[in-house]
């Protein structure tokens, strides 16, 4: 099957008839059945017509002949479908005004197009300069018998006017055929003479069409409700009952706000059709839960192809998107390349939508018209297509995945955006009902992304909108997350049934309360600069307006260039902007540092490290595990995690991930697994997604999901974490030590006890004496004291094993696994770049610049860890009492027992071209300090303010102090492991930095032309 067999559309139907001579034939055959019902009064088919019939009359009178525009400002309502049948009775071609509109806007478009007639109401007396004014309820002048034919298939039936880019409306012309195709030949809804259609849409929105032609080019009867009953589900539900509706069309904005609140009460219809903008997954699934309707539809189209283009018929829960489904009948869909050749399946371009239904042009405006409407290449003689501005996708079956608008694209800090991908995944949040998502521009021309989300329940504005933004920042690079969330009770919609962001504009800002003072003025201004968007009020939030980690140290770093700042902490600046976010806080926490006074908050570790005194620990099933609970499995190494554990044990995996539901949740995983380039065909057959948050009470489950999870869990395997490096302990405490007692509870719920292995990192052992002042640290020693961690991430790991070790004392089988400096897997070097070392190694490529530092270089390739730490978790248990008390807390460093140290990577990055120097290591930090001051963006940035703490981790590393990491119990339990660990020397390191040049990690502009070899030659 291909592009071909996908746009084999046709169908017959009176393709060369006018919609007049069908209506007149179907009110032939249906003299006396109810065609039209509004304002409390019901019009036979035979009386439509022959109201119809007297205005045209008086309009062929007026001089109303085949194609001439006449304006019909009426509204939604029961006259405006009769004044619509007049117009085409007399040949004319309608064109739709709001009436609510401002009265220039009507003259302007009116006079684009040169309207000399007027049908209105007497309570809509239009204010534009027209020759001729036909009021629909007053009376009617004679006319002449009408002609048997007053306009062909190819005339225009009608003018719409749709949004353009450049803020002109665009006036679409839309010939009979496309309107009769629309009404008889489609495949996506099938109209009889016993279906009721209920009217939503505005005559001002081409899908009035779909309704209006729909029904009465069928028999069908058509009912046009009170605009307050659309708003409302309750009286939409009643009309819907009452009217015995069989057939709905409704705009994306009204389908999510009715959907949402009474997902079931379209289940007596036999079509819901639903269109306009991308639908939520989540309404969808409540609406086939609840009692579906006998057919839901997700139709799409533009104004230009004749309302709809594709349909799809939504029969199973959608999980991540809706499709937009197939050509309909008699009409073809291409996604072209840019070069306008078909793009494959699968693969992004641009949709084209031809057939049928494709409108004349625009009127007045030939550049345009040619520029969009051009000749099929596909098709040949005077087959025309569509050029929609939209990306869509073909999937392998022949359905259409819509992925946006082109001009949805936008540049914020420097990178390319599509708004409908953020919006997409901000409505996946379990707990968001709409969201919106728009630019906002400010003064200097700076970009920003804002968002509004409508919450599903009740909740706390502020802590809601945080937890949307953490949803966000799991799941979508840092530009990409909106700076702002606005938590709004609904989202407004517009004539059209979209959601109006004009409008959004103005809600939610907080009260306005400038900075005052010196410091919070330079606060502020540092804020703007860094972050792009303006910094108006004492409440703003850092992390509100988009802040990262990553911005907060090119905060501090430019705080401290400003005069009389280049005294203060880096460190302590990051950690008091990190943990008292407003910008009238955190400028109190500055002007307190340059007093002298740093009141951070210390941690209180012994409370922090406490176990709750009742929690006690039953036996341990001493059968083989059949299921294993993994978190983490999206990071880095949970990936090499779950594939290992996938291809040498026979376990089922649970793995709990925050997500949606279990499917977003496997596809998070499977997205995590091929982004490194690992297997993941049998996923699905052995893997079971668990939503759920490390960082709420309970794991985010229900008591009953918490049942079923424990019941079949028979081992921990917790390898997720909050990784950041510049917060302090209370921003990581609720994942980092949160997460772990949560986890503690399950492994002891309903009486029996799973064993628990955690992996932590060597950051923990930062504390302890190191070289030169000792040796190594052997695994079973104590935990050295944290006060000198001063490192919040490294704290919240320290803690988190504390208390695994007092619930170890209770009876918890505990396996620790310290990771030194996860690195690229053995085979291709697949690295995660978002570390220290491959910060520096990035640093010293671009500035030539290398520190005289004795750095020790223990880098563990991801998938050794993965190794080890599977391998450890399978072991037979112990039999003998004694050894399973040793065994109820066992701490294993996987570290590298052939590591090396930086002067190896300087030679090596030399022999691949980069010219690089080695200086003083203070000297080498002033350069990086300059670079990064140069380069904000510069990954070192986030670094560089640890680096300069020499008691601190990464100052230690830097230093050569850090302690080594005693290997003994690893080797003593599983030396096979131990043995597949590479050694750190020419061929790993070449491994890696050729694949962080093929990546672009790594620039090779950088390097000179002395590269003598390709890495791919050293092996590895």
């Amino acid at each position: 099957m291909g592009l071909k067999e996908w746009n084999d559309t046709a169908r017959p139907y009176p393709r060369d008839a006018a919609l007049p001579e069908l209506f007149d034939a179907q009110a032939a055959r249906t003299p006396d059945a109810p065609a039209l019902t509004g304002g409390g009064r019901t019009l036979t088919y035979r009386e439509l017509a022959e109201r119809a019939d007297a205005l045209a009359r008086a309009l062929r009178r007026q001089g109303v002949r085949a194609g001439t525009p006449v304006a019909l400002p009426v509204g939604r309502s029961a006259e405006a479908v009769v004044g619509i049948w007049a117009v085409l009775k007399a040949g004319g071609a309608y064109v739709p005004l709001n009436p609510e509109d401002p009265a220039a806007r009507l003259r302007e478009l009116a006079g684009r197009l040169g309207v000399e007639h007027v049908v209105t109401r007497a309570d809509r007396r239009s204010p534009l300069d027209a020759r001729h004014v036909l009021l629909l309820d007053g009376p009617v002048p004679e006319g002449g018998p009408l002609p048997p034919k007053v306009a062909s298939a190819t005339d225009p039936a009608y003018v719409i006017f749709t949004s353009g880019s450049t803020g002109v409306p665009k006036a679409v012309a839309e010939p009979h055929r496309g309107p009769v195709r629309l009404a008889t030949g489609t495949d996506c809804a099938a109209f009889g003479q016993d279906d009721v259609v209920l009217a939503t849409a505005n005559p001002t929105f081409d899908v009035s069409c779909f309704e209006i032609f729909g029904a009465h080019l069928n028999g069908s009867h058509l009912v046009v409700p009170e605009p307050e009953s659309l708003l409302s589900p309750p009286d939409l539900a009643r009309e819907l009952r009452e009217r015995g509706a069989t057939v709905l069309w409704l705009s994306a904005g009204l389908f999510h706000q009715l959907g949402f609140a009474d997902p079931g009460m379209f289940a007596s219809l036999r079509y819901l059709v639903a269109g306009g903008d991308v639908l939520n997954p989540g309404c969808v699934r409540g609406i086939l839960a609840a009692g579906p309707p006998g057919h839901l539809v997700n139709a799409y189209g533009p104004t230009e192809n004749g309302t709809f283009s594709t349909a799809h018929e939504v029969t199973e829960p959608p999980s991540r998107s809706v499709p937009i489904g197939r050509p309909v009948a008699n009409s073809t869909c291409y996604v072209l390349r840019e070069d306008g050749s078909p793009c494959e399946p699968e693969e992004e371009g641009e949709l084209y939508v031809g057939g049928d239904g494709v409108a004349l042009g625009y009127v007045g405006d030939e550049e345009r018209t040619a520029e969009r409407f051009l000749p099929d290449p596909f098709l040949g003689g005077r087959a025309r297509m569509y050029r929609t501005g939209d990306r869509a996708s073909w999937r392998p079956d022949g359905v259409l995945e819509f992925l946006g608008r082109l001009d949805r694209q936008v540049k914020v800090s420097g990178h390319r955006v599509e708004i409908g991908e953020v919006e997409a995944e901000l409505a996946a949040h379990p707990g968001v009902r709409e969201a919106a998502v728009a630019v906002r521009e400010s003064g200097r021309g700076d970009r920003a992304l804002v968002a509004w989300a409508v919450p599903r329940r009740r909740e706390d504005r502020r802590s809601f909108a945080r937890r949307v933004r953490a949803f966000l920042r799991d799941r979508l690079p840092g530009f990409m997350v909106p700076g702002r969330v606005t938590v709004t009770d609904e989202l407004p919609l517009n004539s059209s049934g979209k959601v109006d962001t004009r409008a959004l504009a103005g809600t939610g800002d907080q009260p306005f309360d400038p900075p005052r003072g010196e410091d919070e003025r330079r606060v502020a201004e540092v804020w703007a600069a860094v972050l792009g968007t303006p910094v108006e009020s004492r409440a703003d939030d850092f992390f509100e307006l988009g802040g990262t980690s990553l911005q907060a140290v090119q905060i501090v770093t430019a705080l401290r260039a400003r005069p009389g700042m280049s005294g203060l902490p880096g460190s302590a600046l990051v950690r008091a902007l990190l943990d008292s976010t407003s910008l009238e806080a955190f400028a109190t926490r500055v002007t307190a540092l340059r007093g002298g006074v740093d009141d951070e908050q210390a941690v209180d570790f012994a409370r922090e490290s406490r176990l709750d005194p009742g929690l006690r620990f039953g036996p341990v099933d001493p059968s083989p595990p059949r299921e294993i609970l993994v978190t983490g499995a999206t990071g880095f190494l949970g990936a090499f995690l779950v594939r290992r554990l996938l291809d040498v044990t026979d376990l089922r995996l649970s793995c709990l991930v925050r997500a949606a539901d279990g499917d977003d949740g496997l596809h998070r995983i499977g997205a995590a697994l091929r982004g490194y380039g690992l297997a993941t065909a049998d996923l699905g057959t052995r893997v079971t997604a668990v939503p759920g948050d490390l960082a709420l009470p309970g794991l985010e489950l229900s008591p009953a999901e918490l049942d079923r999870l424990a019941s079949r869990t028979d081992v921990i395997l917790h390898a997720a974490a909050r990784v950041n490096f510049v917060y302090p302990y209370a921003r990581l405490r609720d994942v980092n030590v949160g997460g772990v007692r949560s986890l503690i509870r399950l492994a002891a719920h309903g009486g029996r006890t799973r064993p628990f292995h955690h992996v932590s990192t060597v950051d923990v052992l930062a504390a302890a004496d190191g070289p030169p002042g000792g040796g190594r640290v052997r695994e079973d020693d104590p935990l050295p004291r944290p006060e000198r961690l001063r490192q919040g991430y490294a704290e919240t790991k320290w803690v988190a094993e504390a208390v695994l070790r007092e619930a170890a004392g209770r009876g918890l089988p505990v396996t620790v696994h310290r990771p030194y400096e996860i690195t690229g897997s053995r085979d291709r070097g697949v690295w995660n770049t978002g570390t220290m070392m491959a910060a520096v190694i990035r640093a010293v490529t671009e500035t030539g610049l290398a520190p005289d530092v004795p750095l020790r270089l223990d880098l563990v390739p991801v998938d050794y860890v993965a190794e080890a730490v599977v391998a450890l978790l399978t072991a037979p248990p112990a039999h003998d009492s004694a050894h399973r008390a040793h065994c109820a807390h066992r701490v294993y460093h996987l570290a590298n027992p052939r590591a090396a140290a930086l002067p190896l990577l300087v030679e090596r990055l030399r022999r691949h071209g980069y010219p690089v120097r080695v200086i003083s290591r203070d000297d080498w930090m002033k350069e990086m300090e300059r670079h990064c001051a140069a380069d904000p963006a510069a990954p070192l940035a986030g670094y560089l303010a640890l680096l300069g703490e020499e008691e601190a981790v990464y100052g230690r590393q830097l230093t050569g102090t850090f302690p080594e990491p005693d290997l003994t119990n690893l080797a003593e339990a599983a030396p096979h492991v131990q043995d597949a660990c590479p050694p750190v020397d020419a061929g790993l390191l070449d491994l890696y930095i050729g694949w962080l040049r093929e990546t672009g990690y790594l620039n090779y502009s950088t390097a000179s032309s002395r590269e003598t070899h390709s890495p791919r030659d050293q092996g590895g």
